[in-house]
């Protein structure tokens, strides 16, 4: 796992220790769909890019406290990070293409 994305994991979790937040998967999905939603209201030209991008990194949190709700280890996020990184890659112009703005296979 990256540094920074295991700086992030710690620190949420230091977060919820502290606070005593309840790591339920219903609590933290409804904490990462206000997070979402936040993020898509400062997601416009006119704001700031560094308020977006801490808009972002709070999806991101959040995303993190679901996973740690479920029980799901860090290295679970880090090999999903690669999955993904891995299947964008391999994405071409022979196998995929864009319908209404969306890349979808051929």
């Amino acid at each position: 796992m990256t540094d920074l994305l295991k700086s992030l994991w710690i620190s949420t979790r230091h977060l919820h220790r502290r606070f005593g937040v309840e790591l339920t998967p219903r609590s933290r999905i409804d904490k990462f769909n206000e997070e979402c939603l936040e993020f898509a209201e400062a997601a416009r030209p006119s704001t700031a890019p560094d308020a977006v991008a801490e808009e972002l990194v709070d999806v991101i949190v959040t995303g993190i406290g679901v996973l740690m709700s479920l029980g799901i280890a860090p290295s679970k996020l880090e090999s999903a990070i690669l999955a993904v990184i891995k299947k964008n890659d391999a994405k071409s112009d022979q196998t995929h293409r864009v319908v209404n703005n969306k890349i979808v296979r051929r």
